[in-house]
Parts: structure tokens; sequence; C-alpha cells
């Protein structure tokens, strides 16, 4: 696990980082940006920059998600009424 370092030792290279303003405990995820810290939704639209983080920390990974067949057949069945995907095209008479 990282450990929070002085923003000034935080890459200026485009790669995303944990930062924190140590006087309000605000903690966010951005990237530096010419001369600001820059936030981004998950779209790439610019949410807020900002000049006053105090520390930043890498990001720790992802956790892996092996997404089983079943586990994917559960989730089709839940955005499509009760059926996969492909129970649905077979209602519907097929492909287009």
């Amino acid at each position: 696990m990282s450990k929070w370092q002085p923003i000034e030792t935080a890459p200026k290279d485009g790669t995303p980082v944990l930062l924190c303003d140590a006087g309000y405990g605000q903690m966010d995820v951005g990237v530096w940006e010419v001369d600001r810290w820059c936030m981004y939704d998950s779209g790439g639209a610019e949410l807020y920059t900002s000049y006053f983080y105090t520390h930043w920390m890498k990001l720790p990974r992802a956790p892996s998600s092996k997404i089983t067949k079943r586990r994917e057949e559960e989730i089709e069945r839940f955005y499509y009424n009760g059926k996969t995907i492909d129970e649905s095209i077979e209602e519907m008479g097929g492909p287009l």
C-alpha cells in the first residue's frame, strides 16, 4: 500500500493519482495538466481543477474480476426481463 507523499513529488506526466487537501481532508483522483490538477468524470468531461492539494498517493490496482458465464447470464436476465440476450433475440424472430 502506498503512503501519502508531499504534493511536490507527484508525477506530472498525466498519471492518475489520489490527491488530498490535508487542510480539509478532501480527496480526489486527478491528473496534472499544464499548471494544475484536473478531475474528470468517467466520460472524460472535466469536472473541476484545483491548485490546493497538499499530498498524493499512487492509486491501488483495481480488483481482478473474472465474470463467469453464469454471472453474465444473471446480469442479462436482470436487464432483459428474465431472459438472456439470445433468448430475447430468438423471441423477436431472430437477428435483424
